[in-house]
């Protein structure tokens, strides 16, 4: 037969064992109450609870609209919601890969968890109504851009047994694992383990039969306490359930003066106590035929009945069947649809006596299905700013969130250590770790590395003398995406190159930026501009030097400078003074140094000049006069003896003259001594007494040059000859008489024929 009862879908729980006040009120900030027309979300604002449609029906009856469930950040944003046509992301749009979920319509509950090896995933637990198989999907938010995708569709679970319809997830406090829970049709309760690996074996937790009860029924944990109620028998099970050990003690079972059959059931915020409803309790006028809610005091033991009635419009042609599940709400109050009415009752003071009940009038036709959020805060674990990368001598805000009561460490460089936000300005790469409690009391710890660029400390490289008129060229020692040059505190230069071209003297810097827009600067470099004048030489221009001689050129001494002196361009071996002596032709500089500095003087060449040739010849003798007369004398500068400057000079007299030749400033002397003969003043003898009394032995001539002499008998005969006569003849053998004789000189100024008488 078609089910009438209207189901509830739970979430996931953050539990501590006898934690009340760590656990306090729920923290989820919405409720979604499942309709056949409008499903509808009521969030718990500043001003109270709100309701908003979502313009999306559950797509089946009023009857069969039960399970429903969502998950939500801390902020309360919606990230999926699931009944049975499927999942739907935040914006309302069914997700891909939903379409053909096992979750019936009339089935009561739905539960929620994330994959505990992948944050990112979500696991959703259901069956298909009534005693039957158990089924798991699951969702993975990376896809479709943060929207989500169902990636993997009804998968069955201990496949073989069947399942009630009421089902818990418990997270086992302080981690991210967690029991499922839920009833094996006429055998017990049994648990799943839920964590990292995936979801384990059933493990039978306690033997229990429900009787025929047809496996409805809403299942939930609370603080400590499982309850379970039994539509169709009036009953409820209660037990303490450890959700450390995940064990199941001191279980109870309880009757309840129902017409119908128990179905929603939720605990007071201390867990004291137990509300119950009667999903269907109307009798054939439509009207509320005894009481439909049930409380349960575990102090007391006692059993209290109420009464609800749909006071306000019915909104619609159906009838008010009875009451659906009940949540707790973040305000610590009850909250329970009317099952075909448009009306939610509200239970203001769960823990009171004498409860205080209200009504919100949702404005569409309700069905029995809530979900649970008492159980659907997932153990959000503290978050904290991701890992980041900081310049040396920046700050960065470092956020925490999931928890209270901050402490940071280490606290070196933090400005707030004890707040959920604080700078931290360290001086190294600093691993800090925050400590924290969530809101129900877990110690929990993250880590975040605050790591520092300090780029290389670029340095700079290149000459730090500038020369005048020169440039130099400067760069960095290291490389990097970007180069920013300074001239004191001008920016002369931004860009990608290493290198810069300097032209003035000054105190540069460079400052770099790494990939991390880090920056960094380099010690201040200076560069000197060296105002080096080009060298004067002297002497200058075109210069002469003599055959054999040398010139000395010289340019100005600096004791600081280096010289090298150049011929012809090649350089000269130890042409490294201030100072040359040149002999050889050709064209002379000198570079100066100074600092990498250099200059160069203006060209010096130097020609060689031979000396003028002259040659006066040998010291002689001449007769009379003689004019001596100067070949390849043109250009040339001549001065005699006299003072004449005539290439012909005639010598009429005795003695030594000289003539200078100067040819370009190379002048030439030589030198000569003439010894003029005057012939008629020779004393010719004509009387030799070879006797020898030594008185008129020898024919002797008063004549200083070499004489040729010869002598004739009266016949003609030569009867003496000398080639270089040194008054040497006396007659010899010859007889006394007349002889005759013949006086030649080499100049040939003198030629005397005469007689000569030999008396003995």
């Amino acid at each position: 037969m078609q089910k009438t009862l209207i189901l509830k879908i739970l979430f996931l729980s953050i539990l501590l064992v006898n934690q009340f006040n760590a656990f306090g009120q729920v923290k989820i900030k919405n409720l979604f109450f499942n309709s056949p027309t409008n499903i509808i979300k009521g969030n718990f604002s500043t001003n109270g609870f709100q309701v908003t449609k979502t313009n999306i029906s559950s797509g089946s009856s009023m009857g069969d609209s039960e399970g429903i469930a969502h998950v939500e950040d801390k902020n309360g944003n919606i990230i999926i919601w699931v009944n049975a046509s499927g999942v739907y992301d935040k914006s309302g749009t069914l997700m891909p890969g939903s379409i053909g979920i096992a979750a019936h319509p009339s089935s009561t509950e739905i539960g929620i968890c994330p994959v505990p090896s992948d944050t990112n995933k979500f696991y959703i637990i259901y069956n298909s109504q009534l005693c039957s198989g158990l089924y798991y999907s699951i969702v993975d938010m990376r896809l479709r851009g943060g929207l989500g995708e169902v990636v993997a569709l009804n998968k069955q679970l201990d496949l073989g047994n069947n399942f009630a319809e009421g089902l818990e997830i418990i997270r086992i406090p302080c981690t991210n694992k967690y029991w499922l829970i839920i009833y094996q049709c006429y055998t017990g309760f049994k648990r799943f383990l839920i964590d990292e690996t995936g979801i384990h074996s059933s493990v039978l937790i306690h033997s229990f039969d429900s009787g025929n009860h047809g496996g409805r029924g809403e299942l939930d944990y609370h603080d400590g306490k499982l309850g379970y109620a039994m539509t169709f028998t009036n009953k409820a099970f209660f037990a303490d359930f450890d959700p450390v050990s995940g064990t199941l003690t001191k279980p109870l079972e309880i009757n309840f003066p129902a017409s119908n059959g128990m179905y929603g059931l939720e605990f007071s915020p201390d867990a004291s106590i137990a509300f119950l409803t009667d999903w269907d309790n109307k009798d054939f006028s439509g009207n509320v035929n005894g009481p439909n809610l049930f409380r349960y005091n575990f102090t007391t033991a006692t059993i209290d009945s109420y009464a609800i009635k749909n006071n306000g419009a019915d909104c619609g042609s159906n009838d008010v069947r009875g009451l659906g599940q009940i949540e707790l709400g973040s305000d610590g109050k009850l909250y329970i649809p009317h099952m075909g009415g448009c009306q939610i009752s509200v239970i203001e003071n769960p823990t009171f006596p004498a409860p205080v009940f209200s009504l919100i009038d949702a404005g569409v036709i309700l069905s029995a299905g809530v979900s649970d959020h008492i159980q659907s805060d997932f153990l959000q674990r503290m978050t904290v700013s991701n890992d980041t990368l900081i310049c040396k001598g920046d700050s960065v805000l470092l956020v925490a969130s999931g928890g209270t009561n901050y402490i940071w460490f280490p606290d070196i460089g933090l400005k707030s250590p004890g707040s959920d936000q604080t700078y931290a300005l360290p001086s190294y790469t600093t691993e800090y770790k925050v400590f924290s409690e969530n809101m129900y009391g877990c110690k929990d710890s993250a880590i975040v590395k605050v790591n520092i660029s300090t780029p290389l400390k670029p340095e700079i490289i290149g000459p730090a003398t500038l020369c005048n008129g020169d440039s130099v060229t400067i760069k960095s020692s290291i490389e990097y995406p970007e180069y920013n040059w300074y001239s004191g505190d001008r920016l002369i230069s931004k860009g990608t190159i290493n290198e810069i071209t300097i032209k003035e003297s000054g105190l540069y810097s460079l400052v770099i930026q790494d990939t991390h827009n880090c920056k960094t600067q380099s010690d201040l470099f200076t560069i000197n501009k060296i105002k080096l004048a080009p060298p004067a030489i002297f002497p200058t221009g075109d210069t002469a030097v003599c055959q054999g001689s040398t010139i000395k050129v010289e340019t100005l001494a600096n004791k600081d400078y280096l010289y090298q002196w150049y011929h012809n361009n090649t350089p000269l071996e130890n042409g490294n003074l201030n100072t040359i002596n040149i002999n050889t032709n050709g064209n002379y500089y000198v570079k100066v140094s100074y600092n990498s500095c250099k200059d160069s003087s203006s060209i010096l060449n130097i020609n060689v000049n031979p000396y003028p040739v002259i040659n006066l010849g040998e010291d002689r003798k001449i007769c009379m006069s003689e004019e001596i007369t100067l070949d390849n004398v043109a250009n040339s500068m001549i001065e005699w003896s006299d003072g004449s400057n005539q290439p012909n000079f005639t010598i009429s007299k005795s003695g030594e003259y000289w003539v200078k030749l100067n040819k370009n400033n190379c002048q030439s002397i030589d030198t000569i001594n003439i010894i003029v003969l005057e012939p008629a003043k020779l004393f010719i003898p004509n009387l030799i007494t070879p006797n020898k009394d030594k008185s008129n032995e020898f024919f002797v001539l008063d004549y200083n040059d070499d004489i040729e002499f010869s002598v004739y008998n009266r016949w003609g005969s030569e009867v003496f000859y000398s080639e270089n006569y040194h008054n040497n003849w006396n007659g010899d053998d010859l007889p006394d008489g007349v002889y005759f004789y013949k006086v030649l000189d080499r100049t040939g100024c003198l030629n005397v024929k005469g007689w000569v008488e030999i008396i003995r």
